[in-house]
């Protein structure tokens, strides 16, 4: 089992020891990231991203959660949309999506430009938050209803999960030098 999915698995039974930003906006993600001493321009970009992805799929009330453990940043970014799995097949340049697994469809909106929007030129949080994890060795969890994904420098890997989430995580461990702190 990969650390990253440890860090999902006590995310979910409540028992992360993650701080918890409710409603996150732009402003208290730049608070966050000044407060725990973020340097990399590339993941303070990322994480922008993947806040875009939450407020405009999610609820509109996206959390983020963080820790430092050790020598590493655990950052999970959690929204109660509809889902990465409901969202893709919308697209209708990707009807090839309809009827694969969650886990497939997470897979493929890590690649550049898979959005579930349809516009050009969106479709850039996921990937760039895999393209981090790929140029860092990170690790990267994106689960949403029954399916995961989960990425350690360049190698991908899909899970099933047992149950439906109800909401889309993404979660990124990184080391304190990548991170810029």
């Amino acid at each position: 089992m990969h650390s990253v999915e440890k860090v999902f698995q006590e995310f979910c039974k409540g028992d992360s020891r993650l701080t918890t930003v409710k409603n996150i906006t732009d402003q208290k993600l730049f608070e966050v990231v000044t407060h725990l001493g973020i340097k990399n321009q590339n993941l303070t970009v990322v994480l922008e991203e993947v806040l875009i992805n939450a407020q405009e799929h999610g609820d509109g009330h996206p959390s983020l959660h963080y820790k430092v453990d050790g020598n590493l940043l655990v950052l999970v970014i959690s929204d109660s949309g509809v889902g990465i799995h409901q969202k893709i097949p919308e697209n209708l340049r990707l009807s090839d999506t309809r009827g694969k697994s969650s886990s497939s469809i997470i897979r493929l909106s890590l690649e550049e430009g898979i959005t579930g929007t349809g516009t050009v030129g969106r479709g850039m949080g996921l990937y760039y938050l895999s393209r981090f994890a790929s140029e860092n060795q990170a690790s990267i969890f994106v689960a949403s209803d029954q399916g995961a994904v989960i990425q350690v420098s360049s190698q991908f890997y899909e899970r099933r999960l047992t149950d439906d989430l109800g909401c889309t995580l993404v979660i990124l461990e990184t080391t304190l030098k990548d991170a810029g702190i």
